[in-house]
């Protein structure tokens, strides 16, 4: 695919990448350890190209949801990092994880038991990490099973080589949303009884982006950041109620293509179903993108995007390649030269969207649809040596 066969411009700066997580990593203190949740594709941006540019500037450790974004990760950056999978090992590919040197973490009991008869059987320790269940109610060992562990099916735990125990908070966009304590309190107490039931202290994970913006209390040894180092914030009905901020970019940028400007008569209608009507007489501006790009057809009639640094709507119904926008109000001169729209960029962040679509920033950036070209920009700078081996 050439710039010039398609549609849109998708730009990704890996230089405000690299800085969002330095910018992350600053506000912990030590020896907490800021890693990067790279799963899905790096939220829709290419997790070969964010990994390798968070690596080179010191980034050791990686999330991913599935064993195989994990294999993929491994070729590209080699042995050094820790790569987690979030999901746990499926039945059956236990050996890959030996094979690629990825760690599982284990959220029930039947992947706890099937992990148990892998190492078993392959006569190596391989590490694993267990994921508790402290209030999401979502994926991670529930109450009763962490009870059993603790408790009288110690001798399960003590057949693991457990290097990361991990938990996630349900509300850590609200800081004073009195879940996060609750949550705070039990793993912390989970904390407390493995160690001893282990023998040795693993490292423990609670806080991803949401819960690097409270406060210490709630770092414990590794971070998880992901939509942070994307350039949001976690939000909460879209206003983030956070005890800190970090310096946060903007990282993607997404402009179409103008195909076709045409005048519209008072009365004139525009796209499917009709659904808008010019009142007076006014231009109208079709842009090279739509629904099978990700561009949500939710935005029909709501959304907005910029030619130069005018607001121009979007009207009529978003179709499957084709998006119009109304430019009545764009002068002459700043049409003389236009062949673009900006979607997502200078003037328009993620927030702007879901707001307008009616969800929220994650959902907007993981629809990102690949038809567009993709090009990586922004200098990485203070490259870590270690990492690069230089």
């Amino acid at each position: 695919m050439e710039k010039n066969e398609t549609g849109a411009i998708l730009s990704i700066d890996l230089g405000a990448v690299t800085h969002n997580w330095r910018a992350l990593r600053s506000l912990l203190s030590e020896p907490a350890e800021c890693a990067a949740v790279v799963k899905s594709d790096a939220y829709g941006l290419g997790a070969l190209e964010v990994a390798s540019a968070l690596f080179r500037v010191g980034c050791n450790s990686f999330f991913v949801a599935y064993v195989y974004e994990g294999i993929a990760l491994r070729k590209k950056l080699g042995p050094a990092p820790s790569i987690f999978v979030l999901h746990g090992p499926f039945s059956g590919t236990e050996k890959e994880f030996g094979e690629y040197g990825l760690t599982p973490i284990l959220n029930n009991m039947e992947q706890l038991n099937a992990w148990i008869k892998y190492t078993g059987e392959a006569g190596h320790r391989h590490p694993c990490g267990l994921h508790f269940d402290t209030g999401m109610s979502r994926l991670g060992f529930p109450a009763s099973d962490r009870e059993r562990l603790l408790d009288a099916e110690q001798d399960k735990l003590k057949a693991l080589n457990v290097t990361l125990v991990m938990s996630h908070l349900a509300n850590g966009e609200v800081a004073e949303n009195p879940m996060n304590k609750q949550q705070l309190s039990t793993f912390t107490d989970i904390k407390n009884r493995i160690v001893k039931v282990l023998g040795y202290a693993p490292k423990f994970s609670l806080s991803a982006t949401a819960g690097m913006l409270l406060d210490s209390a709630y770092y414990f040894d590794i971070t998880r950041p992901g939509c942070g180092i994307y350039g949001f914030y976690p939000d909460a009905d879209m206003k983030p109620q956070v005890k800190k901020k970090a310096d946060l970019r903007g990282v993607v940028t997404l402009k179409a293509k103008i195909l076709q400007i045409q005048e519209a008569k008072a009365g004139q209608v525009v796209g499917y179903g009709s659904t808008y009507r010019f009142d007076r007489a006014g231009k109208i501006a079709t842009a090279a993108l739509g629904y099978a790009d990700g561009f949500n057809r939710l935005l029909s009639g709501k959304g907005y995007g910029y030619l130069g640094d005018y607001k121009v709507p979007i009207v009529g119904r978003i179709s499957m390649e084709l998006t119009t926008f109304d430019i009545s109000k764009v002068p002459e001169s700043a049409l003389a030269s236009a062949n673009e729209i900006e979607i997502l960029g200078e003037h328009i962040s993620l927030d702007d969207i879901a707001k307008a679509q009616g969800t929220i920033a994650y959902e907007v950036l993981t629809y990102i649809g690949s038809r567009y070209f993709r090009q990586y920009v922004g200098e990485v700078l203070a490259l870590d040596k270690t990492n690069t081996g230089e």
